[in-house]
């Protein structure tokens, strides 16, 4: 799964979804990301985190998605640490 750029202005301006199975959805893979990481499990921790990233830029920003992109940029921290200021 590849995440294409997108600038700052573009994700504030997305549209808000109230839908509440987005919602839903994305709640679950925030606790799915929690749980595996965890247990350790670093791969499905951050394969979780980018899907759940993807639904919310694909379907619009909900209330579950703040949370989310700031899992996303902890792996992005973890896995490319030249890039923490």
């Amino acid at each position: 799964m590849k995440l294409t750029p997108m600038a700052t202005q573009e994700i504030l301006d997305m549209k808000v979804n109230e839908d509440k199975k987005l919602s839903a959805i994305i709640k679950l893979y925030n606790s799915m990301s929690i749980n595996a990481f965890i247990v350790k499990s670093k791969e499905v921790a951050a394969f979780t985190i980018c899907k759940n990233v993807k639904k919310c830029l694909d379907n619009g920003i909900c209330e579950n998605s703040p949370i989310a992109f700031v899992r996303y940029c902890s792996v992005i921290v973890s896995t490319h640490p030249h890039i923490a200021w």
